[in-house]
């Protein structure tokens, strides 16, 4: 190596802790040691709860060496959580909640070696639209059509199932414009969201909705057909 300073660096395998040491000096026919320790871990107690301040059961909690599941009382004990600023997020499936809506929240915290108790993480007020796609006032239920709400540059969207039934889950409250059919996609981008739609589903729902997915709309200066769109992925949190 050339004699000079350095700029050591050593992260863990799971890329959650890391040390770094500067101003290394390698001397000309010299020989340097550096002894390196990665930041210790330690473990949390805490508790998941909803916007209304009821304990969320079963919920999942990840920041630490794995995810894990809250008890009946929404309370959860992870370990493998490095010190410094972390974020801890939190999950319930609307299989798993109370009103089959999903939520998601987050909680940033200054993990220390020891007084890691009672850290609190809430979940965000959400809601879901559900609904039956009609051929008419009166008319019959249209199956597998796409079903639309418009968002800034593009549109969520979801397939409606054989009965014409479709379902919008873990949205923000407020108001929304759905609209059927959505906006036309092209194939690749078809391709994509089925790709994404592969992944296993919970049995008793996997027959009845898709997943959501997000198409954005092409700059008008692009000259495609109006409503065209470039491409589509599955939003990470609606």
């Amino acid at each position: 190596m050339p004699a000079t300073n350095w700029v050591v660096v050593a992260v863990s395998a799971d890329r959650q802790r890391k040390v770094v040491r500067r101003d290394v000096r390698v001397t000309d026919g010299g020989e340097t040691t550096i002894n390196l320790a990665l930041e210790p871990t330690v473990l949390l107690r805490g508790i998941v709860r909803y916007w209304d301040g009821t304990p969320a059961s079963g919920a999942r909690v990840g920041g630490g060496d794995r995810v894990v599941r809250t008890d009946a009382n929404g309370r959860f004990e992870l370990s493998g959580v490095p010190t410094g600023v972390r974020t801890l997020l939190a999950g319930v499936d609307a299989l798993d909640a109370p009103d089959n809506v999903t939520r998601t929240g987050s909680r940033q915290v200054v993990v220390r070696p020891d007084s890691n108790d009672d850290i609190e993480i809430p979940l965000a007020a959400k809601g879901r639209i559900r609904g039956v796609v009609f051929n008419g006032l009166g008319g019959n239920r249209v199956a597998n059509v796409r079903v639309s709400i418009p968002t800034v540059g593009g549109f969520f969207w979801v397939n409606a199932n054989a009965n014409g039934e479709y379902e919008f889950n873990g949205f923000n409250l407020g108001g929304y414009i759905v609209s059927a059919p959505a906006p036309p996609l092209t194939r690749s981008e078809l391709s994509q969201a089925s790709s994404l739609r592969m992944a296993p589903d919970p049995p008793s729902r996997a027959d009845r909705f898709t997943p959501i997915s997000v198409g954005w709309q092409v700059p008008s200066t692009e000259r495609r057909p109006p409503g065209s769109t470039g491409r589509s992925r599955s939003p990470d949190c609606p």
